[in-house]
């Protein structure tokens, strides 16, 4: 009973004197008086934290593996060197010009590369026509207006007119090949220096390089004056002079003996006189010096009849060299036939001599001298060939 009292008194007559006053139903009276309640001052309840959001995972390192390297392993080899002989035969002749040490070999590898400047490979296409007779010819087919002009690889053209082919068709490269090795055995069977250039010429306009580095050394052999005069009828005129000069040259190292050459045993010097010693004070042409007062080191002739034999080649030497310097100045033009033979039997007879003093002594002096009329002997038999065609 005093339960029900406490619970009334405490309760039930606050909440009647709250709803009494306020107004309003029983429920939003208690509910007003319960939230008024809890704003009463007094400890404030922590807020609950936020969970914080879950970390990023950390990218994963990628991880190579690096095979350890054996402390044996051996350098990488070095490239080989490459060979000249071997760039020739197969008709690389401008790497192999750069890659030899040997004149000979450096020379004659210059001249297949002029000769490939010379007779470039066409470009227009390699075909077969068939003429109203019956008969065939084939060769390049040159663009010219109103006509099939043909070229063989020979370098000999032939138009026909469009009017007389029944029938035109192009070869593969291996058929036009074919057919130019055939054309080439007829004129390297034929010989001489006409039919082998041409040959040559063949070769290289066909693309076949490693066949015109064949022909080049027995070309290098024939007689001078029938190469210089294929070259001066059968070559361009705008490449004509380069192709002779390539062609001297190793012309020249070719014939010439090698700086090495030993001397015939049967020409033995005879014993040097005895040469007195000068006096420097009296002496009117003292040696010079150089700054440091050493004497300039000069190549010298040591046997005497080599040093006779130069010393009665030397003014036709320069007797040569006066009238070549003339033609060479003036021009083909002007030159005069007589002194252009006149030269060249000069530089004949010097040449001459010194093979005669170079058998006797194996010198760098002497073979400078022999080279170099050599090459003014080719040059001016060229310009006398060109004369004789005027």
């Amino acid at each position: 009973m005093r339960l029900l009292l406490l619970i009334f008194l405490v309760l039930v007559v606050p909440l009647a004197v709250y709803w009494t006053v306020n107004g309003g139903t029983p429920q939003e009276a208690a509910g007003r008086l319960w939230g008024q309640i809890r704003e009463l001052p007094g400890e404030t309840p922590e807020p609950e934290p936020e969970p914080l959001p879950d970390p990023k995972p950390e990218p994963e390192m990628e991880v190579i593996e690096v095979p350890p390297r054996p402390i044996d392993e051996p350098k990488p080899a070095k490239p080989a060197k490459a060979d000249p002989d071997e760039l020739f035969r197969a008709g690389k002749f401008e790497e192999a010009a750069a890659a030899s040490t040997d004149e000979r070999q450096r020379s004659l590898a210059q001249l297949g590369a002029a000769f490939a400047k010379a007779f470039p490979r066409p470009r227009e296409p390699y075909v077969e026509i068939e003429l109203k007779g019956g008969s065939r010819n084939e060769g390049f087919a040159l663009d010219v207006p109103n006509e099939v002009r043909l070229m063989q690889p020979t370098g000999r053209a032939i138009g026909y007119p469009e009017s007389m082919i029944v029938m035109k068709r192009e070869l593969t490269e291996a058929q036009a090949a074919k057919r130019a090795r055939a054309l080439m055995a007829k004129e390297i069977e034929k010989g001489g220096a006409t039919h082998l250039v041409r040959a040559t010429a063949a070769a290289l306009r066909m693309g076949l390089r490693a066949e015109a580095a064949e022909l080049l050394p027995r070309i290098v052999a024939l007689d001078t004056g029938d190469v210089i005069r294929v070259i001066s009828k059968d070559v361009p005129a705008d490449v004509r002079d380069a192709l002779f000069r390539a062609y001297s040259n190793a012309a020249v190292a070719a014939q010439l003996p090698p700086p090495t050459r030993e001397p015939d045993p049967k020409l033995e010097p005879e014993p040097e006189p005895e040469v007195k010693r000068t006096n420097p004070l009296t002496d009117p042409k003292p040696s010079r010096t150089k700054l440091g007062g050493s004497r300039k080191k000069r190549t010298e002739v040591e046997d005497s009849q080599a040093r006779s034999l130069m010393s009665k080649a030397r003014p036709h030497r320069e007797h040569g060299d006066q009238l070549f310097k003339k033609v060479q100045s003036g021009g083909l033009k002007s030159a005069d036939p007589d002194e252009v033979n006149q030269a060249i039997r000069s530089y004949e007879t010097a040449l001459d001599l010194y093979e005669k003093a170079f058998l006797r002594e194996d010198n760098d002096t002497i073979y400078a001298l022999m080279t170099g009329c050599s090459k003014r002997l080719f040059q001016l038999r060229f310009w006398k060939d060109q004369l004789g065609q005027r």
